[in-house]
């Protein structure tokens, strides 16, 4: 119900013990609890989660999100005390040793930061371990040396999107967009077909307004590859965003083309999050709010990290803060 914080807490508490692997419900947990006066039982509950946990494969992620949250509510001090109680007791955890490294070259412990560096480089993972010393090299000044690091990995493994991902942001950071759009158009043009890169390519373009190259983009995937749910719902927001800024008659012969591009995304697409929330755009434009405002929860009832659904859901509880919803 709107406004009902309280009510949240022991579903969310449930979830967070049985879903030990997924550490979303323990975050929202703290979230509630910092908002209706119980952010320190929340964190008597992660604490009891991660010593739960104790030192079983896969431990590392619940003792992260209790030290994250101790450090982002104001224990510092605990946060640090933790991290080293973790450190000793999960001395090779993936997890655990990616986030201290950054932890404490963040939190102003270049030292201890160093001292991580060799046990980081040791880990199995090594794709996650080279980013993790590329994030560290990037907070301490050093983004040239962080990209030497990955673009090396980069070379030995071309297929690797997250490193690449991660060349994308320092590139931005250090050289500015028009670097990041030469450099990731070149891995796209070498790597005909590779959707993934693709999908890095459309990101990037979008977040730079450069909507004409993406939708074009888009538009040749799903020439190239009819099946490809991903790429039609993209292109039915692309129609959904001509449709929102047309006007009148216009409006409606371009609500009419997003209708027949919903019908090919339920061709193609399981009934899931992303095709409600397509369809939830397609409504709002038509003017049909309660359909959208379902379909928003709906979105959020099978995937609790659409983020974007909550926003468009939480916009129309403000829009309309006198009725049922």
């Amino acid at each position: 119900r709107k406004g009902d914080l309280p009510g949240a807490w022991i579903p969310l508490e449930t979830a967070s013990h049985l879903a030990a692997n997924n550490e979303h419900y323990a975050r929202s947990l703290v979230d509630v609890g910092s908002n209706i006066g119980r952010l320190d039982q929340a964190l008597d509950h992660l604490e009891h989660r991660a010593r739960t946990a104790g030192t079983a494969a896969g431990a590392g992620a619940p003792w992260v999100t209790w030290i994250e949250a101790l450090a982002d509510s104001g224990h510092p001090k605990k946060a640090r005390e933790t991290l080293a109680e973790a450190l000793r007791l999960l001395p090779g955890d993936t997890d655990l040793l990616t986030f201290a490294l950054q932890f404490q070259a963040d939190n102003g412990f270049p030292e201890e930061a160093r001292e991580l560096r060799p046990r980081v480089r040791a880990l199995q993972d090594k794709g996650r371990a080279r980013r993790a010393e590329a994030c560290y090299l990037q907070s301490i000044g050093r983004p040239r040396d962080a990209l030497k690091i990955l673009e090396r990995r980069l070379k030995r493994n071309p297929s690797d999107l997250d490193i690449a991902r991660q060349v994308a942001h320092i590139l931005a950071g250090s050289e500015g967009t028009g670097a990041v759009l030469t450099r990731v158009r070149a891995w796209v043009a070498a790597r005909p077909g590779d959707e993934g890169f693709e999908d890095l390519l459309y990101e990037i373009l979008m977040d730079l307004d450069h909507t004409e190259e993406a939708e074009e983009l888009i538009r040749r995937r799903t020439e190239h590859n009819p099946q490809d749910a991903w790429a039609w719902i993209q292109w039915g927001h692309a129609r959904g965003r001509r449709a929102e800024l047309a006007e009148g008659e216009e409006r409606q012969r371009r609500l009419a083309d997003c209708t027949s591009t919903l019908e090919r995304v339920a061709e193609v697409s399981l009934p899931d999050a992303g095709r409600m929330m397509l369809e939830a755009r397609y409504r709002l434009a038509a003017g049909e709010r309660e359909k959208a405002w379902n379909l928003y929860l709906d979105a959020l009832r099978l995937d609790a990290n659409q983020h974007e659904a909550l926003s468009r859901a939480v916009d129309l509880l403000w829009e309309n803060p006198g009725g049922e919803r």
